[in-house]
């Protein structure tokens, strides 16, 4: 699998039909790593698939969306690139303190 071929797709839905609904996406295309973040890999190495089928659920759902739901997808990351806080010690470069 190429380096680059993760994604971090993370969602914040206040409707609960369509929120099921992203979250059954999701699983068919990663893990869940937090309660609305998910771990992606695409089937085809591209997010291109994914992302139009995202597309299609939230376009489908409009009336449910408030201004402030959202889905992000953050992409082009490799496996050396996630870490847990909790449990796992933490690659510290990876990670801003506030």
């Amino acid at each position: 699998m190429p380096v680059n071929n993760i994604y971090l797709v993370a969602y914040d839905i206040t409707n609960n039909k369509l929120r099921r609904k992203i979250e059954k996406l999701l699983c068919d295309y990663g893990v869940r790593l937090q309660y609305s973040v998910f771990r992606c890999v695409p089937r085809s190495g591209d997010i291109s698939e994914l992302r139009m089928k995202l597309c299609e659920v939230i376009s489908k759902n409009r009336e449910r969306l408030l201004k402030s739901d959202s889905v992000v997808i953050i992409g082009g990351l490799g496996n050396d690139d996630f870490d847990f806080l909790a449990g796992i010690p933490c690659n510290a470069k990876n990670f801003m303190v506030l």
